[in-house]
This record gives C-alpha cells, structure tokens and sequence, in this order.
C-alpha cells in the first residue's frame, strides 16, 4: 500500500474505533452518571438510549449524506462534530446537557463507521483489502480494550469515560471540578 492509502486506514480506523468506544462507554459509566448527577437509573439511561438512537437513525442517510457532501468531507465533519460533542459531554453541568449532548454525538458517530469501511473500499485496491480490512479491524477492537486498560477499568464522573479519547476534554472536566469545589467552599483553604 502507498503511503497516503495508510495514512487514510489508519484514520478511518481512528474514527470509527471512537464511535465503538462511545456505543458502549456510558453503559459502564451508568452508576456514576446517577451518582454525580442526582439521576434515577431511568432518568440515567437517556444518556445510552438518546446516543444509540441517534446513532441508528443516521446510519441508513450516511450514503445518501456522503454522496450529497462528498465521503471524505462528510467523513472529515462527522469526526470533527463528533469530537466537538464528546469534549461538550465532558463539560456537562448537568442531565440535560449530556444527554443533548450524547444525541449529537449520536447524530454525528452514526456516520463515522459505515463511511469507513466505504472509505477503505474506495481507496485500498481489492488485491490489498484483506490487509486493510484486517488493520482496521485491529484498531477498532483494541480501542474498547486499551481505554479500559488507561483508565484503570471503570471509574469516574459522567463526563470523565469521554477523556481517553479527548485529553483536552479531561483538563477542562478537572478545571471544572475545581471550579465548582471552590463555588461550594469545598477548595483548599
């Protein structure tokens, strides 16, 4: 494969091993939504349910969306929004927000996996399409595996399981948290 048909496998692969990480993310960050959050579990569970709907709502319009925008630009803003949402579902001060927030990251996830496997279909010859398939294949399951792996298994707030993927976002989730303990007189004195 030349150089630009690796560069496109491995960011496909990125992309789309983001969106895995996210279908299942918050399933495991649940309990610590309801905790930091003052949620029900079903009040919690709009977090899964609004992403996961959103996310299946946008796979079946990706083609139409792609062939309207073009695959690489609308795979490039899928990407980019849905970056954008997760950093906002690391800041959110509250219920409503994440789960607005999750419904984007939905909206915008949706697209991310179904057009890179059309993308690798596009730009890697059928002769090589096992050894892209393969690559590909390989950073999308590792993904769940090593952000487990990072974090040290399942632990913190609702905005803080979005962190592996985004370091911004978990600098801003700390500052925030400072923020609000000193908003509570709960800083150091």
């Amino acid at each position: 494969m030349t150089l630009r048909q690796w560069a496109v496998v491995i960011t496909v692969s990125i992309g789309a091993m983001l969106e895995v990480i996210d279908v299942s993310i918050c399933n495991v960050a649940l309990p610590h939504i309801q905790a930091n959050l003052g949620a029900t579990l079903a009040e919690a569970g709009w977090v899964v349910t609004g992403y996961a709907m959103a996310s299946v709502v946008m796979i079946p319009l990706s083609e139409w969306l792609s062939a309207r925008f073009g695959p690489r630009n609308y795979f490039v803003f899928c990407l980019a929004g849905f970056t954008a949402s997760s950093v906002l579902c690391g800041l959110a001060p509250n219920l409503t927000v994440l789960v607005l927030a999750r419904i984007a990251q939905g909206l915008l996830g949706g697209g991310l996996l179904p057009k890179a496997q059309a993308i690798l279909f596009q730009v890697v010859p059928p002769a090589l399409q096992a050894m892209a398939q393969g690559v590909f294949g390989v950073v999308v399951l590792a993904g769940p595996i090593g952000e487990e792996a990072a974090e040290g298994g399942p632990q913190g707030g609702p905005g803080q399981h979005h962190h592996a993927e985004h370091p911004l976002g978990h600098r801003l989730q700390r500052r925030r948290h400072h923020l609000e303990q000193d908003r509570l007189g709960l800083g150091q004195q």
